[in-house]
């Protein structure tokens, strides 16, 4: 496949929950032969209830990176301009009723799109991180009611992170599958995926092809083959992301995921530009 090919979400770095810094991943970007590399380090979370405290993005102790981060991303951008397009976005972490302190953050930042996410998930009054490992996970479903019960409640959240109306690209759409393998087609579920790309067309906002799921217990990209068919049906916009941690993952499988998009029957990628611009490239 010679599609020209790109990542959205990724380059988290020193910043965040990721090693290596600004210029080592665009330098990883360039010899992987992108065209785009989008960073999307992750916003320090508000205050909330967790279910396990380590499970807080260390981040969050320090917001003084804002100012660096950008400034790192533009002198990049700077650096590479002759043969990858840096962009520079941020991963909003969705947190029930943070929208007001979120949007207040976004205020003070330049982005050229925004990535949103959903790794908790509100039971009992706490916020149960999703990803973090095998045993919070358990811990998600007893609380949930049972497996699909999380499920539900997992897209419930991502719909409500939706309505907030500022995010641009939404990761990793059934990242709650990670420690239980496939995201599985019941008529419940393939309802609420339906309900939730419905919300996803209202909102124009595009889904990706993570591929760091490869790399999870799960071992499958995000989101389904099924889910993701079912996207293109519904006329959402697909594209890529490596989702890399480290400057050796940037490029991951990217063209494994463009494989199948084309698959699920999409025909162009969406990409984005500096100054909020979108595109399409055909694949």
């Amino acid at each position: 496949m010679a599609t020209p090919l790109f990542s959205v979400h990724g380059g988290h770095s020193r910043y965040g929950d990721g090693t290596g810094d600004i210029w080592q991943f665009a330098e990883a970007a360039e010899r992987a032969g992108l065209i785009a590399f989008g960073f999307s380090e992750h916003l320090p979370e508000p205050s909330h209830r967790t279910f396990r405290s380590e499970h807080l993005f260390l981040g969050q102790r320090d917001r003084a990176w804002y100012v660096d981060y950008m400034d790192d991303v533009d002198t990049v951008r700077h650096g590479f301009a002759a043969t990858v397009d840096i962009l520079c976005s941020i991963e909003v972490d969705y947190i029930r009723g943070a929208r007001e302190w979120v949007l207040s953050q976004l205020a003070r930042l330049d982005l050229d799109y925004v990535v949103g996410s959903v790794h908790y998930v509100r039971l009992e009054d706490e916020d149960v991180c999703i990803d973090a490992d095998r045993e919070s996970a358990e811990e998600a479903v007893r609380r949930a009611g049972g497996e699909e019960a999380l499920f539900l409640t997992y897209l419930q959240h991502v719909r409500e992170l939706l309505q907030w109306g500022l995010v641009d690209v939404v990761a990793h759409f059934d990242l709650v599958k990670m420690h239980f393998g496939a995201f599985p087609e019941t008529p419940r579920l393939r309802a609420a995926v339906e309900e939730t790309l419905e919300v996803m067309r209202t909102a124009k906002a595009v889904i990706e092809i993570n591929t760091r799921g490869l790399k999870k217990p799960c071992r499958r990209m995000y989101p389904e083959p099924w889910i993701l068919a079912l996207a293109c049906r519904m006329g959402i916009p697909v594209t890529l992301s490596d989702d890399s941690h480290s400057p050796e993952e940037v490029g991951f499988k990217l063209e494994e995921a463009a494989r199948m998009a084309y698959d699920a029957g999409y025909r162009r990628l969406t990409r984005f530009h500096q100054g909020r611009k979108r595109s399409t490239i055909p694949l």
